[in-house]
């Protein structure tokens, strides 16, 4: 039969079958033959007196009709169900046709879809560190000692994105949030060109990272400069400071500018 319009639906079915049942003065529960979603999608009569939804009687399950209290016994069927409606299939909508508006804020769960860390914006704890930055760097000249580790001291941070840095003790200190893959990089320079320097890079009291040049690797600037760079792992609670180490005979010192001399840290994850 031609129609004008969309095709009719066929999912839902508006339907006027009917169940009877015997009332036997203390069953609550019956099987209904179709599925239904709700106590209003049907009508039930109880010895001819019609009953109210969700007040006499309830649906389980979609398949149960259960009653408040178990209908009267008497000859015959005396249990009328009326369906007004059933539900006879579902509707699976078509691929890319839900828009993000349409989902509930909860029926996406990242937690268990996506690897990895996750924003701590969808309920995450890893991306808020990730891109943490710090840069420590001196504007003054210091003394350098022959023969001497010399711990740098360092007047400026001007990045420090994690608030991990001290320009009072000349440290880094890494946090439970920051603590992950970093590249580490850092520059000296010196006053004059001596035996040998090192530049030393330390978590804690371990030289982890070092930097080394004799004269002869100093090239011809008045000025040499030294440095380091890798990527380590940090973990919470690692005190990371820098150190200069000189074998000219005497008392050298750094020379302040160019930012350096410098400690710089990029988290990398």
């Amino acid at each position: 039969m031609a129609y004008i319009g969309n095709t009719a639906g066929n999912r839902f079915v508006a339907s006027k079958t009917a169940t009877q049942f015997s009332g036997n003065g203390s069953a609550v529960d019956f099987t209904l033959d179709h599925s239904v979603s709700s106590p209003e999608d049907i009508l039930v009569s109880v010895d001819g007196v019609v009953q109210e939804p969700t007040v006499a009687y309830g649906i389980v399950s979609g398949t149960t009709l259960r009653f408040t209290a178990a209908p009267s016994s008497n000859s015959g069927n005396n249990i009328f169900v009326y369906y007004l409606f059933r539900t006879v299939g579902t509707v699976s909508p078509p691929d890319n046709s839900v828009s993000t508006n349409s989902l509930q804020n909860s029926s996406v769960n990242l937690t268990s879809k996506v690897t990895g860390i996750l924003p701590v914006a969808n309920g995450g704890t890893g991306f808020a560190s990730y891109g943490t930055v710090f840069k420590l760097i001196s504007t003054a000249n210091q003394d350098l000692n022959n023969g001497v580790e010399t711990v740098l001291t360092f007047n400026s941070a001007p990045i420090d994105t994690a608030s991990i840095t001290s320009t009072t003790n000349n440290n880094v200190t890494i946090t439970a949030a920051t603590a992950g893959t970093w590249l580490i990089q850092g520059n000296s320079r010196i006053n004059q060109r001596p035996g040998r320097q090192q530049l030393l890079f330390l978590i804690g009291s371990t030289i982890t990272l070092m930097g080394e040049q004799s004269e002869n690797d100093a090239g011809s600037g008045a000025n040499p400069t030294i440095g380091f760079s890798s990527i380590i792992a940090l973990s919470d609670g690692d005190v990371l400071t820098m150190k200069h180490w000189q074998s000219s005979g005497g008392t050298l010192n750094t020379v302040a500018g160019y930012s350096q001399p410098s400690l710089m840290g990029l988290r990398l994850f």
